[in-house]
């Protein structure tokens, strides 16, 4: 919490105290070198990332400077390798103290559920920079494919529906909630810490609701053989398809696209109609295996 709201609220409580804004600013930076422990605000940071296993980071070769940070969490490695399909981008600024660009990269389950997969501090918001980001989860994951930036193939290559950096926002906006402006990258380095912890235990409840739970709209005949195997994410737009009026596009001879299966890999109207007519139950083999992953392990 920002010593001005501290000390608002301490005026509230006490309204006769003589103490001043300084007096709660001093005993914050008192309180926050006791944490400390005589290290310097860079020290304290890699301090507590090397304790979550990864840390990395960029120096200006004439001076020792360093100009980027780089971090991954266990949590966030164990989800990416479950899920490397869609990988979205941002950064978000004045967040921290030296007003750096801070790096969000985004993940997404096939629940639905968002996942931050690494964090940077950059110098500057530069092609050459982020690159060293992606250099550097490359590094870690030991894979990196083209296909996952949905900004250049939106309709071509398979995007679960992700054509915008809309994820990384929702992520840039939650990290708000919890740091404040001007704040030190060790406090924001401890808030991600808490954030990924976080959406791995909401992430592992989606996969146990999507297992044993039923919806009503997920009753039809042909979904029998998908339920409790697929997200419900996946059934809703299964059950969305079904739902199309067929025999409009075939009046018009039109074409339904396939984008389902291009985008989402899930069979699409025509391939829905032709379950149908045949009398057959959509098997596991036509959806993709992303939405057929139900834990990270």
């Amino acid at each position: 919490m920002e010593p001005r709201i501290l000390f608002q609220t301490l005026r509230k409580q006490f309204p006769d105290s003589l103490h001043v804004q300084k007096d709660v600013q001093n005993a914050v930076q008192k309180i926050r070198a006791t944490l400390m422990d005589g290290k310097t605000p860079m020290q304290a940071l890699e301090s507590l990332l090397h304790d979550h296993r990864f840390i990395d980071n960029r120096q200006e070769p004439k001076t020792d400077v360093v100009t980027e940070i780089f971090f991954v969490l266990p949590y966030s490695i164990t989800m990416w390798r479950a899920f490397p399909h869609v990988m979205l981008i941002d950064a978000t600024y004045k967040r921290n103290l030296y007003n750096m660009p801070f790096v969000q990269v985004v993940g997404m389950m096939s629940t639905g559920k968002s996942f931050c997969i690494a964090h940077a501090v950059i110098c500057k918001e530069r092609r050459g920079n982020y690159m060293w980001v992606l250099e550097r989860i490359k590094s870690i994951l030991h894979e990196y494919y083209k296909e996952m930036f949905v900004y250049a193939w939106t309709d071509k290559c398979r995007n679960f529906g992700q054509r915008t950096t809309n994820r990384v926002e929702s992520q840039h906006a939650n990290l708000k909630r919890y740091v404040t402006r001007g704040s030190s990258l060790e406090r924001i380095a401890r808030c991600v810490i808490d954030i990924v912890e976080t959406q791995y235990d909401e992430i592992q409840k989606s996969f146990t609701e999507s297992i044993e739970k039923t919806m009503n709209h997920h009753r039809h005949p042909l979904l029998d053989n998908l339920r409790g195997n697929v997200s419900h994410e996946a059934l809703d737009l299964l059950a969305k398809e079904l739902m199309r009026k067929l025999e409009v596009l075939r009046k018009l001879n039109a074409s339904c696209g396939c984008h389902m299966w291009l985008r989402c890999g899930l069979p699409f109207a025509w391939r829905l109609e032709n379950y149908k007519r045949t009398g057959r139950m959509i098997q596991l083999d036509d959806i993709d295996v992303f939405q057929r992953t139900r834990e990270v392990k």
